[in-house]
């Protein structure tokens, strides 16, 4: 990632997705960080989707 400046937009997906899965208990191993790589490169509204559905999977959880 870029250190010392700004973010691209792909890189603020990345983080994002890694905090939501974070939140919602996931573990990452090396198919999900491929995963998480290629979701980030897509759009900003479709990115959140993506989210939100993991947000809305973890308080789902019994």
């Amino acid at each position: 990632m870029n250190h010392g400046g700004p973010l691209s937009a792909t890189q603020a997906h990345q983080v994002l997705l890694y905090c939501a899965l974070d939140a919602a208990c996931v573990p990452i191993d090396p198919p999900a960080v491929q995963t998480v790589v290629r979701l980030a490169q897509l759009d900003y509204p479709t990115v959140q989707a993506v989210i939100d559905w993991i947000t809305t999977a973890r308080t789902r959880r019994p």
